[in-house]
C-alpha cells in the first residue's frame, strides 16, 4: 500500500505543496498546480492540541491503574477499555452534539474549529497512550518500588522520582503511538474542523484544514488533476508522520552535548533518601565524626 501511494503521490508532488494552498486553484489546472500547506499546518496544530490534552489525562490514569490499590480501578480500567474500543466517529459525534449544536450560535469556539477536532481526537487519544504507558510501568521492577519505600519516601515520590524516570522512553513511545493513531483520523474532523480550502493557522476561530480531510476531499472527485493531488496529500502524511517520529527522537537525545554517563537508579535512590530523611543523615555523620578520632588514637 504505501509503494502504490508513492508511485501515485510522487508525480503531483512538488516544493510548492509545501508552501501555497489551494487559493484560486481550478480543477482544470494540472495537479502540480497549488499546495497543501493549510492541511499540514492544520494536521500539526490538531494533533498538538489533542497531546495537550490527552497526554496528562492518560499518563494519570496509567499511574493510577497500576501505582495504586484503590477500588476504583476496575470502573476505571472498564472505562479505558471501552474507550479504546470506541469507533473515532462517535466522538467527532459527540462533540458535534454536546458542544457545536448548543454552543456555536453563542460562542465562535465552540464551531467548526481546529480545537473542536482536537477534542475529539483526544478522546480516542487518550486510551491509547494510557494502556501503552501501562504496560510500560509493569516492565518496571517491583524491587526499584520496594527500595524508594524502604527508604522512607512516600509512594507518590517513589512514581515520580524513580518509576517514571526509568520508564520515561517508554512514555514518549506512548505519545508517539497516540500522535501515529490521531494523525491519519478523518471521520472525527468531519463533524468538527469541517475543513477549509484556504489557509487558516488560527485552530480557535473558523473551518480548518487537515490532511486527512485534504486527502479524503481530493480522492473523491472525478478530476484525474484532484485526484493526483489527493494521493500527493497522502504521500505527505505518510511522510509528517515518519518526521515526528524523527522528532521524537530528537527531543529525546541529550542535549548537553556530553557523553556522561545517567546516574544509576540506586543513585537515585540515594537522593530521596537524603531528601526524605536528612536528619537521619545528620545523625550519620556526627556518628563518623565521633567514631573517627578514636579509630584514629586506636591506630596511633
Amino acid at each position: 500500500m504505501a509503494s502504490y501511494i508513492v508511485i501515485k503521490g510522487v508525480p503531483a508532488l512538488r516544493l510548492g505543496f509545501f508552501t501555497q494552498t489551494q487559493q484560486g486553484i481550478a480543477p482544470s489546472m494540472p495537479a502540480t498546480a497549488g499546495g497543501g500547506l493549510h492541511a499540514i499546518i492544520g494536521t500539526l496544530e490538531q494533533v498538538g492540541l489533542a497531546l495537550l490534552w490527552s497526554m496528562p489525562l492518560g499518563l494519570m490514569a496509567a499511574i493510577f491503574l497500576n501505582e495504586t490499590r484503590s477500588r476504583l480501578r476496575r470502573p476505571v480500567r472498564i472505562f479505558v477499555d471501552a474507550m479504546s474500543g470506541m469507533p473515532s466517529i462517535v466522538s467527532g459525534l459527540f462533540i458535534y452534539a454536546t458542544l457545536i449544536i448548543p454552543l456555536a450560535k453563542d460562542n465562535a469556539l465552540f464551531g467548526f474549529n481546529g480545537f473542536m477536532a482536537s477534542l475529539a481526537l483526544s478522546m480516542t487519544m487518550m486510551p491509547t497512550i494510557c494502556r501503552a504507558v501501562e504496560v510500560v510501568l509493569r516492565l518496571v521492577p517491583a524491587g526499584l518500588r520496594e527500595a524508594g519505600l524502604a527508604l522512607g519516601a512516600s509512594r507518590a515520590r517513589v512514581v515520580f522520582s524513580v518509576v517514571l524516570p526509568t520508564a520515561s522512553s517508554g512514555v514518549a513511545t506512548a505519545a508517539i503511538l497516540g500522535i501515529a493513531r490521531e494523525a491519519g483520523e478523518t471521520a472525527p474532523l468531519l463533524f468538527t474542523a469541517f475543513g477549509y480550502n484556504l489557509f487558516n493557522a488560527n485552530p480557535f476561530n473558523g473551518p480548518q484544514e487537515s490532511l486527512p480531510l485534504f486527502v479524503y476531499r481530493f480522492i473523491r472527485e472525478p478530476s484525474v488533476a484532484d485526484i493526483q493531488r489527493g494521493f500527493a496529500g497522502a504521500l505527505v502524511l505518510m511522510v509528517v508522520i515518519l518526521a515526528l517520529f524523527v522528532v521524537a527522537r530528537i527531543v529525546g537525545r541529550d542535549r548537553t552535548g556530553t557523553k556522561k554517563r545517567r546516574p544509576s537508579i540506586w543513585a537515585r535512590l540515594a537522593g530521596v533518601a537524603d531528601t526524605v530523611s536528612p536528619a537521619r543523615g545528620e545523625r550519620q555523620t556526627a556518628t563518623s565524626r565521633t567514631v573517627s578520632p578514636s579509630l584514629g588514637d586506636g591506630l596511633s
